[in-house]
């Protein structure tokens, strides 16, 4: 089993967590974000939303997170002042920390190139498998 709080309140976690729950009641998670297609949430009374990605890093998922990804940080966003967020995935180190990295950088102060230093500072097993550039809009 693995889990990691990122910022205060912003927890990533494989898919084991979701046998546990008293890991979501003691970490009084009250949002969880399952970015599996087929694992079950856990029978809690909570806010659940399912990101339905591929077991696999691939381009799919690059494709699927590419579409989504502002209401994904939105929802983050709008929830992280008042709710603890987990965002599991099944192994907890790469589709679940590229969508903290994407949240980081549209809504934090810190440079692209310190997001995946200071991530790594968190745990030496995450992954960040993609250029964030490609979540940045040209705009920006």
């Amino acid at each position: 089993m693995f889990y990691c709080e990122i910022i205060s309140g912003l927890w990533v976690s494989d898919i084991e967590i979701m046998n546990h729950k008293n890991f979501i009641i003691d970490k009084d998670i009250t949002l969880i974000l399952n970015c599996t297609q087929i694992i079950e949430f856990p029978e809690i009374e909570i806010e659940k939303i399912r990101l339905p990605f591929p077991p696999k890093d691939n381009n799919e998922n690059i494709i699927i997170l590419k579409k989504n990804y502002k209401q994904i940080i939105d929802i983050l966003h709008n929830h992280l002042d008042h709710h603890n967020i987990l965002i599991s995935c099944y192994d907890g180190i790469s589709i679940s920390i590229l969508i903290v990295a994407i949240y980081l950088l549209h809504h934090s102060n810190i440079h692209k190139k310190s997001i995946n230093e200071i991530l790594l500072k968190k745990s030496s097993k995450f992954l960040l498998w993609c250029d964030l550039d490609l979540f940045i809009d040209k705009v920006e």
